[in-house]
């Protein structure tokens, strides 16, 4: 498994397959550990300053005693070598350069997954081949009324509340619940354990609606095929 960014999402995702046993995972973050990831990181105090990915390859292999850690300096050795990649930068704009130009017709599986202030929506796409791209995702939100539905649903929580915060550094960063988070990191190693074992994955997207109290998610799965008015060349198998 490649993963390209491992923030306070991707890192809860990295410790997750560790404690799987997977067989290898590579890791790509630019970032450094700051004081305000504290809290929202499996990384502490210790790493602040630090590489976020250099401290999580030294901290995984040392408590878990796993020696098939390896965090990379270049994105690209990551995406050449994954066999299906996972890609959680928090950053949207370097998102959009993954899903826009570096991964655009990318010949192996790549797990995409962001979450909005508050965890409020969360959602995972799954693009192959065979399936459309992500722009194709975001046009499926357009058509697909049911999908629409949970969007909008989502977009009105969520401008309900606050979705920045000052912490006790008096750093601004994006409201998150952990729990929530944690919650979003196994849904993405159960896709990933899903297709190791059958090859395939069983949908190709889902969404999570929370409300501000729900203690269970409400999912909405569906299936990518290539929009006739994207620029990609999905669904050629």
């Amino acid at each position: 498994v490649g993963m390209i960014g491992v923030g306070s999402l991707g890192s809860q995702v990295a410790k997750l397959l560790v404690e799987k046993d997977v067989k290898r995972l590579l890791i790509s973050d630019f970032d450094k550990m700051a004081l305000e990831n504290l809290g929202r990181h499996v990384l502490g105090s210790f790493h602040v300053g630090k590489s976020k990915s250099f401290g999580l390859e030294a901290l995984l292999t040392n408590y878990y005693l796993h020696d098939n850690i390896f965090a990379k300096i270049e994105d690209d050795e990551v995406i050449e070598l994954a066999d299906v990649l996972v890609v959680t930068v928090g950053d949207s704009a370097k998102f959009d350069y993954f899903a826009f130009n570096k991964l655009v017709n990318y010949e192996k599986p790549v797990i995409w997954a962001w979450t909005s202030p508050n965890n409020i929506l969360q959602e995972i796409v799954v693009t192959t081949p065979s399936t459309g791209c992500l722009n194709c995702y975001y046009l499926e939100i357009k058509n697909n009324n049911e999908l629409k539905q949970i969007q909008e649903s989502s977009q009105k929580e969520i401008e309900k509340y606050d979705s920045n915060e000052i912490d006790i550094c008096g750093n601004p960063h994006t409201v998150s619940q952990m729990e929530r988070m944690v919650f979003l990191a196994t849904q993405i190693v159960s896709i990933l354990s899903y297709y190791n074992k059958h090859g395939k994955f069983k949908f190709d997207y889902v969404n999570y609606y929370w409300g501000m109290d729900d203690i269970i998610p409400t999912p909405f799965i569906g299936y990518l095929e290539k929009n006739n008015w994207c620029f990609c060349k999905g669904g050629n198998l």
